[in-house]
């Protein structure tokens, strides 16, 4: 993703948001979601993180983040190790526009970012869920984190281990 990327991406995820997760998450979540989905915070992200987005004919359609596990999330005491090689990773901005969902993209995205981490030595890879999305990540090889890093309502933490090669 490129920061002039920024307002066709914020757009979709917003359609995503009001045509789908606005069935499984309460005003108040899906308000503090889409402060995270602007334009100027998906550009502030670029700094912090790498997005990735799927394009067809010219219209994004899919995006994608891979970072590392920082703060909030970590307690202060191992948040220096967050960012060392082989550190955990985290999957994030997740999302596929509307009208193909259930195509294989997501999947398609979601297995890209797991061969990219696992080649950047990650031992464990962490990603935050809807409810709606959980059994996505589970056949993608997730589970259920049974220590969640932190807790965030209505939302579930999902944890993957990747074998080392």
């Amino acid at each position: 993703m490129t920061e002039a990327d920024a307002e066709a991406v914020s757009a979709m995820v917003l359609r995503v948001y009001d045509q789908v997760l606005v069935q499984y998450q309460s005003t108040e979540t899906l308000s503090a979601f889409r402060e995270h989905e602007t334009p100027e915070s998906l550009r502030q992200q670029l700094g912090r993180k790498r997005l990735f987005v799927v394009e067809e004919d010219g219209r994004i359609i899919a995006v994608g983040g891979l970072g590392w596990m920082d703060a909030p999330y970590l307690p202060p005491e191992v948040q220096e190790e967050a960012y060392l090689p082989g550190a955990d990773r985290r999957i994030t901005n997740l999302f596929v526009a509307v009208d193909r969902i259930g195509q294989g993209v997501g999947r398609s995205l979601l297995d890209r970012l797991v061969a990219l981490a696992k080649a950047e030595g990650a031992g464990r890879l962490r990603l935050v869920s809807t409810p709606n999305a959980v059994s996505f990540y589970e056949r993608a090889g997730f589970h259920v984190d049974p220590h969640p890093p932190t807790e965030v309502p209505e939302v579930t933490w999902l944890l993957q281990h990747l074998p080392t090669d």
